[in-house]
C-alpha cells in the first residue's frame, strides 16, 4: 500500500467540516482568525505543524505529535457525546473548551492552557496521571456539571507570581469539590499544585484512629512559593461526611503529623492555614496535641540527667496499659521507654475530664503507643489543664493551661513554676531531683492521690518476700525487683503525708 502524505494549507473565512478523521503527516495546517475547522472524528497530528489562530473543534481524540501553535484567543473545542482522549504532548492551548454533553475529556499527556478552560458542556476533564497547567492569566469556570477530575497522580497546576486568590476547580466524577487559596510568600516561577481524592485520608489511623467525625475527601497541595502562606478553604458534599459535620475542624497532614491550628468548619467547607510547601487538608475531629515532659523520681538518674529504662530493657513493661483504657503499645516496644503513664485533661465549660494512657521516654517526653508520635487528645479543648499520673508516684498538675494546638515546645513539668502548688497545703507537690529539676514523688503504694503511712504499710506487706523480674506497683524504685528497699523508699517519702496538688 502506498503511503500518501498530504500538505494542508487552509485559509478559512467561515467554516470547514471534515466528517472523518484528520491525519497530518508533515503538512502545515493554518486556521485563520475567525475561522473554524470541525473534525467529527479523530485528529492525528503525527508530524508537521498546526497553527491555530481560530477554532479547532474535535469530536473524537486529539493527538499531537507534531508542532501545535496557539494564537491569542484561539480555541481547541472538544465536542460530542462520547469520551475523547486529549494528547497535546505538553503543547500550549490558548482556550480549551469542553463542550461535551456526555463522556469526558481524558488527558493522555500534559497540557498547558494560557487563557481559559471553559466548561461549556456537562462533562469533566480527567487528568489521570498527567498535569494540566494553568498560566497565571488563565481562568476556569468549573462547576458541578464540569470540572477537573484528579483521579491519578496528575495535578492541576496554577502559575502564580504575586499574592492573590485562586480557586482550583477540582472534584471527582460525581462531586465538584473546589479548594480556594488566598496565597502569599516569595514568588519565582511559582506554582500551586492541587488534587482531590474522594476517600477518607489514609492517615486517619494511629494516634487519630478513633476519629468518628471526618470527611471522606481530602485535598493535596504542593507549592513552589517560597515561605508560603496558604489560607485554604475546601468545599465538600454533604455525602462526604461520616459522623457530624459540626464536630469536625479543618485538619492538615504535614510532615507525617496531624496539625489542627487554624482549622475550622463552616457549612459545607473546611479551612486551615498552612505555611508548608506540602500539605493535605481534610475534615476531622479536633485532636489536641499534648507535648509534655515529665520526670519520675524512681527512674531518674542524676549522672545522665535522664531516666533509666530498666523495666523496658528487661521486657517487664506489659503490652496492655495498667490504666482504665487498657490500650496496647505497638510491638516491639521502643528501647527508650521507661513505663506507661496516664494523663488527664481537665474539661472546660462542663466538658468531662478525660484520661488516656501514654508511654514515657527516658528523656521525659510523653508519646503515643508507637513510642514515637506526639500524643493526640480527641475532642479536647484547645487549651486545658493537664494532670499527670503514674502507678506508684504522687500525681501533679500543670500550673496553667497547656496549649494543645500550636505550642512549639513541650510543657515542662520539671520546672517548678509549671507545677500547680495548692496554697491550702504546706507539703510539696513535687521533689527536687537535682538543682532546679523537679519530678514526681515515688512511694505511692496504692496509686491514689496521697502519700501516707498506708502506702508504706502496703509496700512492706508485699515485699517481705523478695521477688525478681516483676512489674509491680510496689516496685518503688522501678528496678524490676521487690525487696525491703522498696519499703524503705516508700516510707521515706510517706512519713510526712503528702496530698496531690491537682486542679
Amino acid at each position: 500500500m502506498k503511503k500518501i502524505t498530504l500538505f494542508f494549507s487552509f485559509l478559512f473565512v467561515t467554516c470547514c467540516c471534515l466528517n472523518a478523521q484528520l491525519v497530518n503527516n508533515g503538512g502545515t495546517i493554518t486556521i485563520q482568525s475567525n475561522a473554524t475547522l470541525i473534525v467529527e472524528g479523530d485528529v492525528d497530528h503525527n508530524s508537521g505543524t498546526i497553527v491555530n489562530n481560530g477554532t479547532l473543534s474535535v469530536e473524537g481524540n486529539m493527538t499531537n505529535d507534531g508542532t501545535y501553535t496557539a494564537g491569542a484567543a484561539s480555541k481547541l473545542i472538544m465536542t460530542g457525546t462520547t469520551s475523547s482522549d486529549l494528547d497535546m504532548n505538553g503543547a500550549t492551548v490558548a482556550i480549551l473548551e469542553n463542550a461535551k454533553t456526555a463522556g469526558d475529556v481524558n488527558l493522555t499527556s500534559s497540557v498547558e492552557v494560557s487563557e481559559q478552560v471553559d466548561f461549556s458542556g456537562t462533562s469533566d476533564i480527567v487528568l489521570s496521571d498527567h498535569n494540566l497547567v494553568l498560566a497565571e492569566a488563565a481562568t476556569t469556570n468549573g462547576s458541578a456539571t464540569g470540572h477537573f477530575v484528579t483521579d491519578g497522580i496528575g495535578k492541576l497546576n496554577k502559575e502564580v507570581s504575586a499574592a492573590g486568590t485562586y480557586t482550583a476547580d477540582v472534584g471527582d466524577g460525581t462531586v465538584y469539590s473546589p479548594i480556594q487559596y488566598v496565597h502569599s510568600g516569595t514568588y519565582s516561577s511559582s506554582t500551586i499544585n492541587t488534587s482531590v481524592t474522594n476517600m477518607k485520608h489514609p492517615d486517619v489511623a494511629g494516634p487519630v484512629a478513633g476519629a468518628d467525625d471526618y470527611l471522606n475527601r481530602y485535598w493535596e497541595t504542593t507549592t513552589t512559593i517560597g515561605t508560603p502562606n496558604l489560607q485554604m478553604t475546601g468545599t465538600y458534599d454533604a455525602g462526604d461526611v461520616t459522623g457530624a459535620a459540626g464536630d469536625m475542624v479543618g485538619a492538615r497532614w504535614e510532615s507525617m503529623e496531624w496539625e489542627f491550628a487554624t482549622g475550622a468548619q463552616n457549612g459545607t467547607t473546611v479551612s486551615a492555614t498552612s505555611t508548608e510547601a506540602t500539605t493535605e487538608l481534610t475534615g476531622l475531629n479536633f485532636y489536641g496535641k499534648a507535648d509534655l515532659k515529665v520526670w519520675l523520681q524512681a527512674a531518674y538518674n542524676t549522672a545522665s540527667d535522664n531516666m533509666n529504662t530498666t523495666l523496658g530493657t528487661a521486657g517487664l513493661i506489659p503490652q496492655t496499659s495498667p490504666y482504665a483504657d487498657a490500650i496496647d503499645y505497638d510491638l516491639p516496644l521502643a528501647a527508650d521507654i521507661v513505663d506507661w503513664i496516664e494523663i488527664e485533661y481537665v474539661g472546660e465549660n462542663g466538658n468531662p475530664n478525660v484520661r488516656r494512657s501514654a508511654l514515657l521516654k527516658q528523656d521525659g517526653s510523653v508519646v503515643d503507643v508507637d513510642g514515637v508520635s506526639s500524643l493526640y487528645l480527641k475532642d479536647s479543648d484547645q487549651d486545658a489543664l493537664i494532670n499527670i499520673y503514674h502507678r506508684n508516684h504522687l500525681p501533679f498538675s500543670s500550673a496553667t493551661q497547656v496549649d494543645l494546638v500550636s505550642s512549639t515546645s513541650a510543657y515542662d513539668y520539671s520546672v517548678s513554676s509549671n507545677l500547680y502548688d495548692n496554697p491550702a497545703f504546706v507539703t510539696d507537690n513535687a521533689i527536687e531531683l537535682e538543682t532546679g529539676v523537679y519530678g514526681m514523688f515515688r512511694g505511692n503504694g496504692n496509686g491514689d492521690v496521697n502519700l501516707t503511712f498506708i502506702d508504706y504499710v502496703l509496700t512492706r506487706n508485699n515485699t517481705t518476700t523478695s521477688q525478681s523480674s516483676v512489674y509491680s506497683i510496689y516496685d518503688i524504685n522501678m528496678d524490676g525487683n521487690l525487696s525491703f528497699i522498696d519499703y524503705v523508699l516508700s516510707r521515706i517519702n510517706s512519713t510526712t503525708s503528702k496530698p496531690a496538688h491537682l486542679q
